[in-house]
């Protein structure tokens, strides 16, 4: 078991190709009829297992190339220029700078995003917590229909666009100043603690450390949009189950009135500390959330084909892990320690009667030893000085 350059690019390529199948089924009307939002729930985890976790198993085959990829990883993997420093001396690839740009890049990426979210929350733990009766009391009902016992503070704001959760161990539920009805109240702020209950903001904290480590793939951020569509999805289908047909269609006037109220503004994406109602407010996922809701998709799934599913996930999951694809290099001399001797093809060996010297191809001297020959040497043209050519036995 271990990591090279070459198991990290192998998981690299295989969360590409999950993210994608993740984003065609999150779209796909088909899939949601038929298969639980569990299962690209589980999808999204298996993807995320599968890049922090770029190793090499014993059953793992390594598969060898030549040609273009051995070559690519030859000039990038040659040093370009060396760095001395005290008596040591520090190799210079296009690799090692390619390191060193993500590892910036990643801290520059971490500073913005927890800057982004200490800001938000400091924003909102200075306004004061709201005191309308309807509102207390809607929060009230809902933390009972949710279970949750822990005291949340609720603001009320004009700049606040959607409702929204803010932070994990003290949260503030963020509320925009608009009519909703009591019923309306209760359906988002039900929305709001399942996502508190059901660890969301967790879930949004690994895939942001993802985010912060592979800044430079352009995939990773569509995982992120992803996985806080799927947050969406998974939070309405516990909406589904907890709140009546009344209740619920109340739920979606208040999403409604939401998204009216900011039809003129354009969608932006919470810090990673904060999930909101319409956070992706795009007219596709927006008739997904509804449909889903008003036909009962939610209810209607087959178990037999989400144990497929998941065992067709499992298998894909397995499978990336059972080969890598690495450039294939023939060893030089260098390649060796000093208790191996290695024999370039085309070497020869001039013999004397005491000693015999090998010679590469172009006639520079490997070693000389004044010892028998061994056999294992093999198939080696030997020359004596007198011109006779023999063949090793």
């Amino acid at each position: 078991m271990g990591m090279t350059y070459f198991t990290a690019l192998s998981a690299f390529l295989w969360i590409c190709v999950f993210i994608l199948i993740i984003t065609l089924f999150k779209y796909y009307t088909l899939f949601r009829k038929h298969f639980s939002i569990g299962i690209l729930f589980f999808a999204a985890a298996v993807c995320v297992i599968r890049i922090t976790i770029p190793l090499e198993f014993p059953f793992t085959h390594v598969i060898e190339t030549s040609g273009l990829y051995s070559g690519l990883f030859r000039r990038l993997s040659a040093e370009l220029f060396s760095i001395g420093i005290g008596s040591s001396k520090i190799s210079i690839t296009f690799i090692s700078m390619l390191l060193t740009l993500s590892i910036v890049g990643s801290v520059f990426v971490a500073a913005v995003e927890t800057y982004k979210s200490r800001r938000l929350y400091e924003f909102f733990r200075i306004l004061p917590s709201s005191e309308d009766e309807r509102i207390l009391t809607a929060l009230k009902n809902a933390s009972d229909k949710v279970g949750v016992s822990k005291k949340m503070k609720v603001v009320v704001h004009r700049n606040i666009e959607s409702p929204a959760i803010i932070g994990r161990y003290r949260p503030i539920i963020a509320m925009p100043d608009l009519n909703f009805s009591d019923l309306e109240l209760k359906g988002i702020l039900v929305h709001e603690l399942i996502h508190y209950k059901c660890n969301h903001i967790a879930l949004k904290l690994v895939v942001y450390v993802i985010r912060v480590l592979f800044w430079w793939n352009p995939l990773v951020y569509m995982l992120g949009n992803d996985i806080d569509d799927i947050l969406e999805f998974h939070a309405d289908s516990k909406i589904n189950k907890l709140l009546d047909k009344d209740e619920q269609l109340a739920y979606l006037n208040g999403i409604i009135k939401v998204l009216a109220s900011n039809s003129d503004k354009e969608s932006n994406q919470l810090p990673t500390s904060a999930i909101g109602l319409a956070e992706n407010n795009s007219s596709s996922i927006m008739e997904q959330r509804f449909k889903m809701l008003l036909d009962d998709t939610y209810k209607k799934k087959n178990t037999v084909q989400n144990a497929l599913a998941v065992i067709v996930i499992c298998s894909l999951f397995i499978f990336s892990y059972s080969f890598v694809i690495q450039p294939h290099f023939e060893p030089n001399y260098y390649d060796y320690n000093d208790d191996f001797l290695y024999i370039p093809p085309g070497s020869y060996i001039i013999e004397d009667d005491k000693t015999y010297t090998i010679y590469d191809s172009n006639d520079n001297a490997i070693v000389t030893a004044n010892k028998p020959i061994d056999k294992s040497i093999g198939q080696i043209e030997i020359r004596n000085k007198g011109g006779m050519d023999n063949e090793a036995q």
